[in-house]
């Protein structure tokens, strides 16, 4: 590297690196097993292309560093699935385009015992709602999915997550294949585990104390 090339050109040159202990040596060895991944952006204003590559040059002329795989990735392609969401809001958010969201085209099925014979399934209730063929709630969980409560399960439900239904919504739980008792004998049945952490109970208010009947005071003045 030439000096002129670029402000840093006289600090990359190798003969101003001090650290000899990183230097490449020219004895002939087999090459190391260890590979780095690091991942770098460019500052506002910087040309990364150009940057990469001299950095390429300098970590193989004086660091002794050999790259084995460049690849360009976009913010968006290198982010969380978390971030990635965040990321497709803000561009939609900016272009006045809503942002739609695709569970609405799922179709609700009821959660049969035969789904669950190859394990459990785990997932997050978004709405109870009265059940119209059997007198018990009916919970829907994020796909779709909607599950008959019997009583094993609403039982756990309560315990959990108090008897008030709001409190239930955006809960993880967790189905699976259980035994349950229904006329004396033993049957296969969907068994809800709960999963979020427990909620307290809201204290219930006090009902006002009733008048206390008996004989009227005689004493009482009389309003006539």
């Amino acid at each position: 590297m030439k000096a002129g090339r670029g402000p840093l050109a006289k600090v990359l040159e190798p003969e101003t690196w001090r650290d000899s202990a990183v230097r490449p040596s020219n004895s002939a060895s087999p090459p190391s097993a260890q590979v780095f991944t690091i991942t770098f952006r460019p500052q506002p204003g910087a040309s990364g292309i150009h940057a990469v590559r001299h950095l390429l040059k300098f970590a193989g002329r004086v660091c002794g560093l050999e790259a084995v795989g460049c690849i360009e990735r976009t913010e968006l392609e290198h982010a969380t699935a978390d971030q990635r969401q965040q990321q497709r809001e803000r561009k939609c958010a900016g272009k006045g385009r809503e942002v739609m969201d695709a569970r609405k085209w799922l179709n609700s099925t009821f959660l049969k015992v035969e789904d669950l014979k190859n394990g459990s399934i785990e997932g997050t209730i978004v709405a109870v709602r009265e059940g119209e063929k059997f007198d018990r709630p009916v919970i829907e969980l994020e796909d779709g999915t909607r599950v008959s409560l019997n009583q094993t399960s609403l039982k756990a439900m309560i315990r959990a997550y108090t008897d008030d239904t709001e409190e239930w919504i955006n809960k993880l739980v967790k189905l699976y294949l259980g035994k349950t008792t229904f006329k004396g004998e033993p049957t296969d049945s969907i068994l809800l585990e709960p999963l979020s952490p427990k909620v307290e109970p809201k204290p219930k208010p006090k009902s006002k104390a009733k008048a206390k009947l008996g004989k009227p005071d005689m004493d009482d003045e009389i309003g006539f």
